[in-house]
């Protein structure tokens, strides 16, 4: 009996219980063509929390930056550091080449081995057509 049982462990093992983990990874470096669709900044200051009213606060802002492109898969809003530097190098209806990369995800679920991409990973916009 002893020898049964572990010969039905050991062919479990072998057959189906292969430990794994999620698995992340990305594509190459990939370029497409965008157009300027928006662009928003809004400067250093103070704003006002509360209502018109009455203020009640006043809140500190640092200054912000944001460009909106169109591309064929759809619009991609840049903001952040790298937004500030592409606001001042471009204007509405310029063109920008995109550098992305896409990101990947196989999980660990002992039926799917597939890659689905999941996301975009953003690089930089620059002005000008890619080449």
């Amino acid at each position: 009996m002893k020898r049964l049982v572990m010969l039905g462990t050991l062919l479990v093992l072998a057959l189906g219980c292969v430990a794994c983990e999620d698995e992340w990874d990305y594509s190459e470096v990939l370029y497409e063509n965008a157009t300027v669709v928006a662009m928003a900044h809004t400067p250093k200051g103070h704003g006002v929390e509360g209502s018109s009213i009455k203020p009640s606060t006043h809140v500190k802002l640092d200054a912000r930056w944001a460009v909106t492109l169109e591309c064929a898969h759809g619009g991609y809003v840049i903001n952040g550091g790298s937004a500030e530097k592409l606001f001042r190098e471009v204007s509405m209806d310029d063109a920008v080449c995109v550098n992305y990369r896409l990101k990947y995800y196989r999980p660990c679920d002992g039926r799917n081995c597939d890659w689905s991409a999941v996301a975009v990973d953003f690089i930089r916009a620059t002005p000008g057509v890619c080449s």
